[in-house]
This record gives structure tokens, sequence and C-alpha cells, in this order.
């Protein structure tokens, strides 16, 4: 398994920089051009669940090989609300979904 780590402030540029390297790492570990960009799309919307928390820094780890898990987090523990939209983005666009109560949230793709 490969792992791969990113820090970084939680606005825009950083957003972009991660929707890229979700899609670039799932195209890696094998899963199609449409999964890679519907992983992508999840973790764009993860990502921006923490910015509507007041996230001041995110972490963010894909751990990838045949299966892409990345688990987003803010730096600073956060409550985090998912809206009815957000949660059908997130279900709809991975396999598994788990967002823990203090503002980490996993998601799971594998390669088909």
């Amino acid at each position: 398994m490969r792992t791969v780590e990113m820090r970084g402030p939680a606005d825009v540029v950083f957003l972009r920089l991660v929707r890229s390297a979700t899609f670039a790492l799932a195209a890696t570990a094998g899963l199609s051009l449409d999964d890679s960009e519907e992983l992508a799309l999840a973790a764009d919307e993860a990502c921006n669940l923490l910015v509507a928390a007041d996230a001041g820094e995110l972490k963010v780890t894909f751990v990838y090989e045949g299966r892409v898990a990345i688990t987003i987090e803010a730096t600073s523990r956060l409550s985090v609300k998912v809206d009815t939209v957000s949660e059908l983005i997130l279900t709809s666009m991975t396999d598994t979904v788990t967002i823990d109560p203090n503002g980490v949230i996993l998601l799971e793709k594998e390669a088909t």
C-alpha cells in the first residue's frame, strides 16, 4: 500500500489541490476515470463540510493500491453538520463513507 499525506489551509486553493490529487491517485490505484472523478467530487464535498465548520487547516491522507481510502480531517476538533445534499453526494460517489462526530471523514472506493 502507498500513502500520501497533504496538509494545508482550509481554502479554495488547497481544496483544488486535494481534488486534483484525489483524481490522480485514484487513477493510479486502478480506478476508472469516472470512478476517479466521483471520488474527487466526494473529497471536495468532504473538505467543504470541514471548511463550513470553520476548519483552519486540513490534513488529507490517501492510502491506495487497488482501492483508495481518504481520511480528511481538520487539525482541530470540529462539530460537522451534514445536510441531505452533502450526504447524498458522499454516499453516491463512494463505496463507503464514515463521518466521525469530531470532524474526521473517511471515504473509500474500490477499483472495479
